[in-house]
């Protein structure tokens, strides 16, 4: 198989060429700017590797740049502004197609724009092929399924150490700032709505014994879990401390002074720890924990496993929540050799 990386020259993106060279994928490194995607070629050992200049604004020439591809791994953020153009392209040209973005409100305008064009084009779309959105979601429908029927999916998102966000991620939080500090969506009652507040405000994490105050926050799975878990809730949290440091201005100069992102050895110190609970009609409780680490290597790895499933073993055309694109357990096996585990309890009854 063949895969085209978009914004290959990026953060994000070298850690995805060098996952798919790891596991020997051919590829095509796809960008703005041909001298960059020639350092990103070389950095992962592939500087003979075919590499393809696109704009974003340029529908034929992403055309050009994914044609004789079978899939497409788009890691050029932020996503809000230039996304839709590179889904567009892939179904054009019949490739299946996943991103990195963790953009709630763009998640939600894939699946609201481009369902019925990639479902005429026989192509699976699945946005948000990241470290939370594909592991959390997978782990929803195993806890719907545990439950059987499902009131309400609350999810707690902690991220420790790590030495900081990438330069491409510091941009997608300036240009989705607003949507941040509202606390997103929120599904409820058969709908999406922004501004609803969150029903908890504080958390016990696992292995704490102190309550953990917590705050909404527009993680992705409020988008893709009520796509294939039937409820009337959903809300994503993090920890409220996190909104103290969004109060600190991020301008394009400060942005461009700071390291691309994180050198390996900080990654290497993150952890995180995905909290899931959900609450069943009857009032049964389980509890799914999925941890980690390492966001950014674990996003390279699991965007290029979910391309790859894609080709090897086509899902059904259409933009799709990862737990309809693949078989939660499967998938979550394939993780844990990478350091990623789960856990599924029950709790208390309400």
């Amino acid at each position: 198989m063949k895969i085209a990386v978009y914004g290959a020259n990026g953060y994000q993106g070298k850690l995805v060429l060098t996952e798919l060279a790891r596991r020997d994928i051919e590829m095509v490194p796809a960008g703005r700017d041909l001298a960059r995607l020639g350092e990103a070629a070389s950095t992962v050992g592939l500087p003979d590797a075919e590499q393809r200049v696109a704009d974003t604004g340029d529908h034929e020439a992403l055309v050009r740049a994914f044609r004789g591809c079978d899939g497409v791994i788009n890691c050029a953020g932020p996503f809000t502004s230039s996304g839709e153009a590179v889904v567009r392209a892939a179904i054009t040209t019949g490739c299946h197609y996943v991103d990195t973005s963790g953009e709630q409100l763009y998640i939600k305008k894939i699946f609201d724009t481009f369902t019925a064009e990639a479902e005429n084009a026989g192509v699976t779309v699945v946005p948000a092929a990241n470290d939370g959105c594909v592991p959390v979601d997978l782990m929803a429908h195993i806890l719907a399924d545990h439950l059987e029927s499902v009131e309400e999916i609350i999810t707690t998102h902690v991220i420790v150490g790590g030495g900081g966000m990438s330069r491409g991620s510091l941009r997608s939080l300036v240009e989705t700032i607003d949507a941040i500090k509202t606390g997103g969506m929120t599904y409820d009652d058969g709908d999406w709505r922004l501004g609803i507040p969150a029903r908890h405000t504080t958390i016990r994490l696992p292995g704490q014994s102190d309550a953990t105050p917590v705050t909404a926050f527009p993680v992705p799975e409020v988008v893709t879990i009520p796509r294939h878990v039937r409820l009337r809730h959903v809300q994503g949290l993090t920890e409220a401390a996190l909104g103290d440091q969004l109060n600190t201005p991020l301008t394009p100069e400060l942005i461009e002074s700071l390291p691309e992102g994180p050198d390996e050895d900080r990654r290497r110190t993150q952890r995180f720890t995905y909290v899931l609970d959900a609450t069943g009609t009857d009032g049964r409780r389980a509890r799914g924990i999925v941890q980690g680490p390492d966001t950014y290597g674990t996003t390279a790895v699991i965007a290029v496993e979910s391309a790859r499933r894609l080709i090897a073993d086509p899902a059904k055309p259409g933009v799709l929540a990862p737990a309809q694109a693949y078989h939660p357990n499967s998938f979550l096996d394939f993780l844990i050799p990478h350091g990623v585990h789960r856990i599924t309890e029950d709790a208390p009854a309400v």
